[in-house]
């Protein structure tokens, strides 16, 4: 080989390099379980998860769970206050069924009194708006139970519904009457689509919850 001249030297490269790649970064899911706090503890686990949450950070689904014993369990109350709980439920659905045929059979008496032929059309329109506030109703309390609590909406409908029952006793016209009764259904309606969730809240035993539930539902 003459001096001067170059050679060409020919690098491989190692198919498996020894140098680790980067560790992939954990994608955190948006559901995450939170550690079950008392309903008793100053700090509930919804304050404990707000305060860790970064701001602008991505939404977190929260699954809470009570603490072991815990009182505030409906699965931990006594016998005696299920029962009673299942009786006010059922008593509040009864009366709001009950409440869209109360009308019914009045309609001689209606038509006297706000001066509208019967029998006619309109001798069904008080059972008619009720209804529509049936079919309502649910669309309204549903998600609200299910943001505030049960307790919150049923107390809140059922007075809205006394209000609106005797808003239909002191009507001078029947526009107005029609409307309470809209008002009525409307408010009527927590105690069905609701106390469904309230019975089967009570039992973690599957077999009792069926139980109760047709009770509730018969």
């Amino acid at each position: 080989m003459e001096k001067g001249t170059t050679t060409d030297e020919i690098v491989m490269s190692d198919p498996s390099p020894t140098t680790p790649s980067p560790p992939l970064e954990e994608k955190k899911t948006p559901l995450e379980t939170i550690t079950p706090v008392s309903a008793n503890s100053s700090q509930t686990a919804l304050d404990t998860v707000a305060e860790e949450q970064p701001a602008g950070g991505e939404p977190t689904t929260l699954v809470v769970a009570f603490a072991p014993n815990d009182p505030e369990n409906p699965h931990n109350w006594s016998s005696t206050k299920k029962l009673l709980i299942i009786i006010a439920t059922t008593l509040a659905s009864t009366n709001s069924g009950f409440g869209s045929a109360l009308c019914s059979n009045l309609s001689p008496l209606l038509s006297k009194v706000f001066d509208f032929p019967s029998p006619g059309p309109q001798t069904i329109l008080p059972t008619s708006v009720y209804l529509i506030g049936f079919v309502f109703g649910p669309l309204i309390c549903a998600p609200l139970s299910e943001t505030y609590g049960r307790r919150p909406v049923l107390v809140t409908g059922f007075s809205i519904f006394v209000l609106a029952t005797l808003g239909c006793a002191l009507s001078n016209s029947w526009a107005l009457f029609l409307v309470m009764r809209l008002i009525a259904g409307t408010a009527g309606a927590p105690p069905i689509s609701v106390g469904g969730g309230v019975v089967s809240d009570l039992f973690g035993d599957k077999i009792m919850r069926g139980r109760m539930m047709m009770i509730w539902s018969a």
